[in-house]
């Protein structure tokens, strides 16, 4: 299952994601999801008022040593309920990856030329990110490029 929110960047040019969730099923009900992927561009809460990574992962599994410290912390959760930081806002993991992993893994069967696909979307996909980047800190891409430019 993919889901997408999306809205216009605070300078209404760019469409930015808002959130964004990714999970993966062993079976068409899309109940018990395997991994579950989540982005929130704003903050989400946990009940003690610090916020969740905007990018995390969600484990999905019934016995972890995550559960053993959980209780021994008299925390409720289970290992599901626990979001996993993946990277933070601008590079974080993509469909792309969780694709290949599953391949790498031998969970999935990969398809004529998938791997040329995963890299051209993967590239276009760090493409946007970096022009979000840049244009979030232009100050800091100027003096990369600067440096770059002295080390040629």
């Amino acid at each position: 299952m993919i889901l997408h929110r999306l809205e216009l960047d605070p300078e209404n040019v760019h469409i930015a994601t808002t959130s964004s969730r990714v999970e993966l099923h062993l079976t068409a009900d899309l109940q018990n999801p395997i991994v579950r992927y989540d982005y929130n561009r704003n903050p989400v809460y946990a009940r003690n008022g610090l916020p969740y990574p905007a990018a995390h992962v969600h484990i999905h599994g019934t016995d972890s040593p995550v559960n053993q410290l959980a209780d021994a912390m008299g925390v409720e959760r289970r290992l599901p309920d626990f979001h996993w930081p993946t990277g933070g806002k601008r590079f974080r993991p993509t469909l792309e990856d969780l694709i290949e992993s599953m391949i790498v893994e031998e969970l999935a069967d990969p398809k004529d030329r998938w791997k040329a696909a995963i890299e051209e979307h993967r590239q276009r996909w760090f493409e946007l990110q970096l022009s979000a980047a840049v244009r979030r800190n232009p100050q800091v891409a100027r003096e990369a490029l600067a440096k770059a430019g002295e080390s040629e």
